[in-house]
């Protein structure tokens, strides 16, 4: 008796499912109305085939700007490629050369002011902690320098790195 209840019930659950399918699929088969959208007219945020972006014109009348493909400083594509260097533990110079060679054009740096003020009171820009003078030579060998900030680290030994 108990199998027969079982069988009933389940066959009409497959009857009740079988049904809602068949309601389901006659409503999604109805012909929808397609809207065409004209890029350029209907999208204002498309221009030609990129998406509209901004762009900035610096002090000397550079423009940096981008599109969906690149990025272009006056006019002219570009690829950024970024690398970091810790400016007060290497020879200068030389690295930003090598650096440059390997296709670099953007130097990322942290300013780490551990090296700046080994002794407490002290704060020191000389030599190869000049920020300034690192970021210039960068600009003397058509690099653009990104400064990153300031780190204090509390684990960072105490010690001469220049």
């Amino acid at each position: 008796m108990k199998r027969m209840k079982s069988l009933t019930v389940f066959l009409l659950l497959a009857v009740g499912l079988l049904a809602f399918f068949r309601c389901v699929s006659e409503n999604n088969s109805a012909v929808k109305e397609e809207k065409v959208t004209k890029i350029g007219k209907d999208l204002p945020f498309i221009e030609g085939k990129h998406f509209k972006q901004g762009a900035n014109i610096d002090p000397e009348g550079r423009k940096l700007g981008l599109n969906n493909y690149y990025l272009h400083y006056d006019d002219k594509p570009i690829l950024p490629v970024m690398g970091e260097i810790h400016y007060t533990r290497y020879p200068r110079e030389e690295s930003l050369l090598k650096i440059k060679a390997s296709g670099i054009n953007i130097i990322a740096l942290y300013c780490f002011w551990l090296h700046h003020e080994e002794e407490e009171g002290n704060i020191r820009f000389d030599d190869n902690r000049d920020v300034r003078g690192f970021i210039e030579l960068c600009a003397k060998h058509g690099l653009w320098a990104f400064p990153r900030g300031t780190l204090v680290p509390r684990r960072m030994p105490k010690r001469r790195f220049s």
